[in-house]
């Protein structure tokens, strides 16, 4: 039988013979109860049976009684009937007490009618018997064709023969003369030769009577050359362990493997006896007829099952909603649109479907209606369903089309043609067009940002194990969870160098020589000041003799307590201006408490969301109370404390000390028109020296009061501070550096665990690690340090990255030198960077430039720091390798060949996988070497589509189905379907015209090529 679907996995029991048989112990009455009795015996066999191999020894009546039964509508449970002969073979006797004769069995093709077996095959076997030696020469006068008479005369001959004593020994005459009768392994293969049988037979040995020939030095070529000229090699196992020993002692020896479990049944199915109906273990996947059984032979490994069920039907049928069993394709009721496009009914097989066809077939457009099927979520790369073809808005034919997808958990989908695909459904088949292929394996690789970096870690999670995905549905929503928390404390200290890159930077612009000398500049200057202004001092006027002693005592007073409030008028301007400072350091405190507290209060929120999953509360784990009170008195009493020194300073009100000083002066002036003239100039003098004291003062001043000359002592003083405030700054900003690399060699080890599924999967499976030479890593990389510095640096400026070429090339020397992956690397850089920065490395005595001097214009040198001290050019990522390129380096055919592997090797998915032209881009030997290896392992474990035109994939990776699509534009495009096994004849020819070009195309080629072991 030729299924639709393709190769299915079916139990084939090619020993079982019949009552017709020579030898059988079927009994039931009479003959004709006994017929009957082994039919409904066969009748009910499991319905995993579906091909019975006919073996009546030398004779087909049991064949030929079987087939006549079938023809009436008996035994519909059989698929195939297939006839056996089975025959001895006279010259791998034993010793002359124990002979072993190999049974010799011939498989023919059900398509040879029984007579023309018998007539050109059997009856040709006449002339050339053999008896057992022990007989020969008694044997030499019976001559005749071998039918049950003459094996019975041959039998009576024997019997005859023996002593009296002896002859309750022998059996019947029948089974004595079927006994002794051996055939030359020559004779039959000459017998076979006829052009009748080409291609239409199949040979095997009986392993158990092969095995007990011995080894010897006589016997070893001729033992090895019978088991090895047959297509296979027959036994009846008690077990599948005993079947799997006999396998491994054939492979062990070095001869043919190709081992079939047959019950070899002479009784019925309810027998205890090993040889009963039914007692067989080996699964076949073919087409149920004997180009099916030739198939499975020659591809022995994949299409050759023994045990309990095949792993593959296992597979499906715990799985049943990941596997399409059949889709259809119909033109809705009412339809009016003239074309016919689609009417197809197809089942699928679920293992590997290849879809093939000369181009614009209509392959892609059955490869999208799956996907569309499927939810794909590659609907905008379809190649057919799409607004410039088959969805084009003009035409609106797809709204004319509906399609249904059957899974073998009977569950159906269905949606019309010209419906979009739901980006909130399930995908359920993974769809790769060809379009969305070619675009990813050609776009430029940005590092984890590109389309095809986004499928290579869809496959890394399918090996993330389910406990470790955290209820979440992609590899960068559980990198993101696990890295949070280290990412927040990243930011942390990331804020903090700003802060102290900020400081480092006033400190710097403090210690440059151009600073000091400004200040001693200006020290110079204010000294010259005061000296001048020393010399203006007022010419002392001797106090005269006073003549209104108590006028006198009454002017030094009014003087004296104008002078207190003139001091007290500076101590409370001063005190204004630490009143202010304080009211804001306290109000900053205040601030900083608030942003604590919403902080807190935004943690327990996030706290709790994540601790209500295991029954945690923040509040239970984290006790804490502010009090801002305190602050807040204080903040009152200094606002108190700022109203009352300003209403003093003020020029208004009682408190006012510029009016206590004007009302002085008032009285001051009404006093001193009661004095004489010596008086008056005394009073005069005492005032000028009084404001040129104050003056002085001024001038001198203290380390607090702007641009004295204490002031700038000091400013200058402490610039010899600024180095090891610089060096203590610096070596905070290091250990932040240090701790930011820390939580990155932490992000790193974050991936590697989420990494180490699929590296360990890699590095265990052969197929990929041999044939690709993958490797897998995670590091962290510099990202463009290189090109980014000079966002900051003018290569015009004077310094060790001058020139343009010869910047860019320093740059990534320094790059090159360190490998960011071993500690301490990343800090030598900083410094190394640092170094170059401060000194001319191009000039012999590398001679100290000044930073800012090499910043372009509106870069800050603060901002270079923090970009340099928080590493922002680093990042942890996963290497991927084929051979000893990354994937930025692959070409797109390497790239395609890569994401290949994952999709089909690496790739735990279960969901159908449908590849719209795998081999482009890839070359013949690669699609031989690695994508052939990587679709047939990929089929044991999923069910997988592929368009293609290429016989390497259709043929070489041993489809189980080949759909054929043809569009027929004449016929108003009417596209047509045809589906079958590779052994389907139709399908056959079908494959050599698509695929090879024709049996001439492939036989030239054949013809030309000089053939290699």
């Amino acid at each position: 039988m030729n299924y639709n679907k393709g190769s299915l996995w079916n139990k084939w029991d090619l020993h079982v013979h019949t009552p017709a048989s020579l030898i059988n112990h079927y009994s039931a009455g009479s003959q004709e109860e006994t017929w009957k009795a082994y039919i409904k015996d066969l009748e009910n066999l499991p319905p995993e049976i579906k091909v019975i191999g006919v073996n009546d020894y030398i004779f087909i009546d049991g064949y030929r009684r079987l087939l006549e039964v079938k023809s009436k509508g008996g035994l519909k449970n059989i698929e195939l009937l297939i006839p056996v002969i089975e025959l001895r073979l006279k010259e791998f006797g034993g010793t002359k007490n124990k002979f072993s004769r190999v049974n010799f069995h011939i498989i023919f093709s059900e398509e040879l009618p029984p007579d023309l077996i018998e007539q050109q095959f059997i009856n040709r076997l006449k002339t050339k018997y053999l008896v057992n030696p022990k007989y020969e020469k008694i044997a030499k006068s019976w001559s005749s064709l071998v039918t049950r008479d003459s094996l019975e005369e041959l039998g009576n001959i024997i019997i005859s023969s023996v002593p009296k004593e002896e002859r309750k020994n022998f059996g019947s005459p029948l089974i004595e003369g079927f006994n002794n009768l051996n055939f030359s392994y020559e004779h039959i293969q000459d017998c076979l030769g006829n052009e009748l049988f080409k291609d239409k037979f199949i040979s095997a040995v009986g392993k158990t009577e092969w095995a007990d020939i011995k080894w010897s030095d006589n016997t070893i070529a001729e033992k090895k050359n019978i088991i090895n000229s047959v297509d296979c090699v027959f036994i009846s196992s008690y077990s599948h362990e005993d079947f799997y020993e006999a396998q491994k002692s054939l492979a062990v020896s070095g001869v043919n493997s190709k081992l079939l479990d047959c019950s070899d049944a002479h009784y019925y199915s309810n027998s205890t006896e090993k040889d009963r109906i039914g007692k067989c273990f080996s699964w076949i996947k073919a087409d149920t007829s004997f180009e099916g059984l030739r198939k499975a032979i020659f591809q022995y490994d994949e299409r050759v099952f023994t045990g309990d069920i095949p792993s593959k039907l296992k597979t499906v049928n715990l799985n049943k909603t990941k596997y399409i069993e059949a889709i259809s394709i119909k033109k809705k009721t009412g339809s009016k649109l003239k074309e016919h496009w689609f009417d197809a009914d197809l089942d699928l097989n679920h293992g590997l479907v290849s879809i093939i066809g000369n181009k614009g077939g209509g392959k892609s457009a059955l490869a999208d209606i799956i996907g569309l099927l499927g939810n794909s979520r590659n609907e905008e790369w379809f190649s057919f369903l799409n607004k410039n073809k088959f969805r084009k808005p003009v035409d609106g034919k797809a709204d004319h089309f509906e399609a249904k997808l059957l899974w073998a958990s009977k569950d159906m989908v269905s949606a019309n043609l010209e419906e979009a695909t739901n980006d909130t459904g399930v995908e359920a088949v993974k769809y790769i067009p060809q379009n969305f292929f070619e675009e990813i394996c050609n776009e430029l690789s940005e590092i984890e940002e590109s389309q095809f970096d986004k499928e290579i870690k869809k496959v890394i999670y399918s090996h993330v194990p389910k406990s470790e995905r955290l209820r979440l549905t992609t590899l960068d929503q559980i990198i993101d969870v696990k890295t949070r928390e280290t990412y927040q404390s990243i930011e942390t200290l990331k804020e903090q160098i700003q802060k102290i890159n900020k400081e480092y930077d006033q400190l710097e612009e403090k210690f440059n020589d151009d600073n000091r000398k400004f200040l001693q500049n200006q020290l110079k200057e204010k000294n010259k000041e005061l000296k001048a202004f020393t010399r203006s001092k007022p010419k002392e006027v001797i106090k005269p003799t006073q003549k209104d002693l108590k006028l006198s005592e009454q002017i030094d007073k009014l003087h004296a307590e104008k002078e207190k409030i003139i001091s007290d008028q500076k101590v409370t301007d001063e005190n204004l201006s630490e009143i202010a400072l304080s009211i804001s350091t306290h109000n900053r405190l205040l601030q900083m408490l608030g942003n604590l507290e919403k902080y807190i209060e935004g943690f327990t929120e996030e706290f709790n969301n994540i601790g209500d999953e295991v029954d945690f509360k923040f509040e239970k784990l984290f006790k804490y109370s502010i009090n801002k009170q305190p602050l807040e008195e204080k903040i009152s009493q200094l606002y108190n404390e700022k109203i009352t020194a300003e209403l003093k300073l003020s020029g208004e009100g009682d408190k006012s000390l510029s009016n206590k000083v004007k009302g002085i002066d008032k009285e001051l002036k009404s006093l001193e028109q009661k004095l004489d003239k010596p008086q008056i100039d005394y009073q005069a003098y005492l005032k000028a020296l009084k404001e040129w004291e104050r003056g002085k003062k001024e001038i001198i001043g203290n380390k607090k009061t702007l641009g004295s000359i204490e002031y700038l002592k000091n400013e200058i003083g402490e610039l010899d501070l600024i180095p090891d405030k610089l060096k203590k700054l610096h070596a905070k900003r290091i250990g932040h550096a240090k701790n930011i690399y820390k939580g990155l060699m932490a992000v790193c080890e974050a991936y590697k665990s989420l990494y180490k599924p699929v590296q360990d999967f890699i590095g265990s499976n052969p197929d990929i690690k041999d044939k690709t030479a993958l490797s897998f890593d995670v590091s962290i990389i510099n990202l463009g340090f290189q090109s980014d510095l000079f966002d900051w640096v003018s290569r015009g400026a004077t310094g060790s990255f001058y020139g343009t070429n010869e910047g860019a090339k320093i740059a990534e020397d320094l790059v090159s030198k360190y490998d960011f992956n071993v500690p301490g690397h990343s800090i030598d850089f900083i410094e190394d960077v640092l170094q170059h920065l401060s000194f001319d490395q191009k000039n012999p005595q590398k001679e100290r430039i000044n930073i800012k001097s090499q910043l372009k214009k509106g870069k800050s040198l603060v901002s270079l720091y923090d970009y340099l001290f928080s590493l922002e050019y680093l990042k942890p990522r996963y290497v991927l390798k084929m051979g000893e390129k990354e994937l930025s380096e692959l070409s797109p055919g390497e790239r395609g060949t890569l994401l290949l592997v994952f999709y089909l090797l690496v790739d735990k998915d279960d969901i159908p996988l449908v590849i719209d032209q795998p081999e482009h881009n890839l070359d013949n030997q690669t699609v031989y070497g690695v994508l052939v290896p990587a679709i047939k392992k990929a089929k044991t474990s999923r069910q997988v589509i592929i368009v293609t035109h290429n016989p390497n994939l259709a043929v070489v990776c041993n489809s189980d189905q080949i759909i054929y699509a043809s569009l027929n534009i004449k016929d108003n495009h009417r596209l047509k379907y045809i589906a079958g096994a590779i052994e389907n004849p139709e399908i056959n020819k079908i494959m050599i015209d698509v695929l090879e070009g024709t049996w001439p195309a492939f036989d030239y080629r054949n013809n030309v090529y000089i053939h290699r072991s």
